[in-house]
């Protein structure tokens, strides 16, 4: 632990402790007892406890979370990344390929203030992303279908950042592909594009991000397709879905798919959006939510199963 006590003219005096080390039950008889760089209750320095988790002798706490299919990542109040579970692509981004966390490792590469993650972090199945404090976002976990954003086809251990898009402020990973608004309100695209959920009216896949759409206010993206809600126009705010349909999860009153952005019949009034893997919700600033797409395991939240389009 570090400190030796001193006997000074007839009294037992506290050690010097050594760096990132407290004495901070002023008890000579158990040295330097504290990590100040880990204790909670001692964070950085004696008596100055931490509600949520003190990393390197800083007191964070969770901005954001987010919940793949079977892993998870968090961003923490410092701006750095932390995830944890099953790490099969390199998805967790800690430089590691297959190997399972039971604890959370924090996400390496952001190691700069532009590289701190600010406002939006998503997870789905093979790999993650997020919005950097200057605009970017950065990638990691499976690339094969240029979901990564970086023109490459490989999977990245650590994040890259997708090319020639800025002004990020949120962003949503699907199946094997992602989508990202902008300041502007732009809608950027990139990825897997063989069910048509880049939206860009091909089934080819993009390696580097594409602008599909334009005033749009937050997107949400499914294993295989993709929901915008819209900036509000003449008194409504409207959501546009794409993608794979055959579930009826793009609302657009049939079963056949879309490669580009398509109103979701009868909503004039969304506020938040979510999409599952084969189905998605809306809800309007006050009322009910509305759900649509596959009903297995009661998951449309009507009390049957029934697939609704």
């Amino acid at each position: 632990m570090g400190g030796t006590s001193r006997c000074v003219d007839g009294i037992c005096q506290s050690p010097a402790c050594e760096e990132n080390r407290g004495d901070c039950d002023k008890g000579p008889e158990n040295g330097c007892e504290v990590d100040l760089l880990s204790s909670t209750a001692h964070c950085g320095s004696c008596d100055k406890p931490c509600s949520g988790q003190c990393v390197q002798g800083a007191c964070v706490v969770p901005k954001h979370i987010a919940a793949g299919t079977d892993y998870t990542c968090a961003v923490l109040s410092d701006g750095t990344v932390w995830c944890w579970g099953r790490n099969t692509w390199g998805n967790l981004g800690d430089g590691t390929l297959q190997q399972d966390r039971q604890i959370p490792r924090q996400v390496v590469g952001l190691g700069g203030a532009a590289d701190r993650v600010a406002a939006s972090l998503s997870s789905a199945r093979t790999h993650t992303c997020a919005v950097l404090t200057d605009g970017a976002v950065a990638c990691w976990g499976a690339g094969n279908s240029g979901q990564l954003g970086d023109d490459e086809a490989m999977n990245a251990l650590s994040p890259v950042r997708a090319r020639d898009l800025t002004g990020a402020t949120q962003v949503a990973v699907g199946g094997t592909h992602t989508c990202a608004v902008t300041a502007s309100h732009d809608l950027w695209c990139w990825g897997e594009g063989s069910s048509g959920q880049l939206g860009y009216g091909d089934e080819a896949d993009l390696f580097v991000p594409a602008v599909v759409l334009d005033d749009v206010a937050s997107v949400s993206a499914g294993l295989s397709h993709t929901c915008a809600g819209m900036i509000e126009r003449m008194g409504e705010r409207t959501m546009r879905c794409w993608g794979h349909n055959q579930d009826g999860q793009l609302g657009v009153g049939g079963f056949q798919p879309k490669t580009t952005p398509t109103a979701v019949v009868g909503l004039t009034s969304v506020a938040l959006t979510a999409a599952g893997a084969l189905h998605t919700c809306a809800a309007p600033a006050q009322g009910v939510a509305s759900c649509w797409g596959k009903g297995a395991q009661y998951r449309l939240g009507t009390g049957v199963v029934n697939t609704e389009a």
